[in-house]
């Protein structure tokens, strides 16, 4: 019986320290997830300000080559476009329009046969059809206006009056605004 009772206090003691070396394991295993979740989460950081820095770089890319697209179209220098760029970027920024969209609005424009002036000035209403839940798309619009100025001889000065119109006639008569643009 000695011989069992020391072989079970060896069994007892082996016991007790294999759970201390897991409880061990266990805290050591816990701070090594907790460093690793620490440094994914700072990773995941610099990973999406990366992300932020490329996507804004390449957006800036994209815009300059619209407008030098427009400057190719009107013949004008980039430094005569500078108004029609701040204009494109303030209503972008102040209505939620895509510069893209807007840039791709003053190219139509351009080709039309639109001084810069006229297409800061058209540029506005157009922008704001896109907030309008009746007009289709801000490029079906722009071919619309351009329709209906040539049509009916208007300006670009009268086009926030004539989309309006457009619109209420739309709510009144429950037809789409792109559907009336079309007829014109």
């Amino acid at each position: 019986t000695n011989s069992a009772t020391k072989a079970l206090q060896s069994t007892a003691k082996a016991a007790q320290t294999a759970a201390s070396e897991v409880e061990r394991f266990g805290a050591q295993s816990a701070a090594a997830i907790r460093r690793y979740a620490a440094l994914t989460l700072v990773a995941s950081g610099f990973y999406s300000l990366f992300d932020a820095f490329r996507k804004s770089i390449s957006g800036a890319i994209e815009f300059e080559k619209e407008i030098i697209k427009i400057r190719q179209v009107t013949g004008l220098a980039v430094q005569d476009l500078s108004g029609l760029s701040s204009e494109v970027t303030r209503l972008s920024t102040s209505l939620g329009v895509s510069s893209q969209k807007l840039l791709n609005v003053a190219q139509i424009l351009a080709q039309a046969g639109y001084n810069a002036e006229d297409t800061k000035i058209a540029l506005e209403t157009l922008a704001k059809t896109e907030l309008s839940a009746t007009f289709e798309d801000i490029e079906s619009t722009t071919e619309g206006a351009i329709a209906l100025m040539a049509q009916f001889g208007k300006g670009v000065r009268d086009l926030d009056k004539d989309m309006s119109a457009i619109n209420t006639v739309s709510a009144k008569f429950a037809v789409e605004s792109s559907d009336i643009i079309t007829a014109l």
